[in-house]
Order: C-alpha cells, then structure tokens, then sequence
C-alpha cells in the first residue's frame, strides 16, 4: 500500500478505572498463587485442624496457641489486605481517576486527570522496546 493510499489518523481510545474489588482480586491471586501464601493458608487450616481435634486431649493453652495461629493465616490475612485495599484507594493518586489510553499507529498515549500529560509512552509496532519523550 503506498503512502498516498495509507488511512490517515486511525485511533481508539478507552478508559480504564481501577476499582476496590479490581484491586482485592490482585492482591488475593497474587498472594494465594505464591507459594508464601499457599503454605501459610495450607499452615492455618492444620492449625484449626489441631485445634478442633486437640480440644479437652491437650493443655488448653496449646489448643488456644492453633486455634489462634489458624484463624490469624486463614482469617485475618484477607481482613488485612482488605483494610490496606481501602487505605490503597483513598490515598494513591492513580486508583482516583480514570486513565484515558489513546492508541495510535506511532504511539501509545496515556492521560489521567485534566491535564495533559507531560510524558508520553512511545511504542512503535515494528519495534521491540518503549521509549519515553516529553509531549
């Protein structure tokens, strides 16, 4: 196709808002899908487990020492990724607003807010790297 015969000024445009519950299911795949995070759920569900079975067999302060510990790994791991989701939201910038990505053939451009933005992410189809250049 020669150059006379190229469409002139093909683009689309969207945009994008994280959320609350986008960001909790980040945070809970990341962590369950570890291996720190599949031992320590695996480690509180024994720890209940020992709990519930060790219960009138043992002194009870090893009984209350797992039930505890089960109820910290199981329980209390996703009440804390919920509260620092919520803390996450009110105060980072980006989670605020939108962003508007407007994908051209020569670039890739990203706005967030009223302003327009001092950087834009320059990535072209034939090239294997991004580079950055002020608009």
């Amino acid at each position: 196709m020669s150059e006379s015969n190229k469409p002139q000024g093909l683009q689309v445009q969207f945009e994008t808002q994280v959320t609350e519950q986008d960001l909790m299911n980040f945070k809970l795949y990341h962590n369950y899908h570890s291996v720190g995070g599949v031992a320590g759920l695996l480690f509180g569900i024994v720890a209940l487990i020992i709990c519930v079975v060790s219960v009138g067999q043992v002194n009870i302060s090893y009984t209350l020492m797992m039930g505890f510990f089960g109820l910290f790994f199981t329980v209390y791991t996703p009440i804390g990724m919920k509260l620092k989701v919520k803390q996450q939201m009110k105060t980072v910038a980006a989670f605020k607003e939108p962003v508007r990505y407007t994908v051209t053939e020569e670039k890739i451009l990203l706005q967030q807010g009223p302003l327009t933005p001092k950087w834009v992410n320059s990535i072209s189809p034939n090239s294997r790297y991004s580079s950055f250049f002020p608009s």
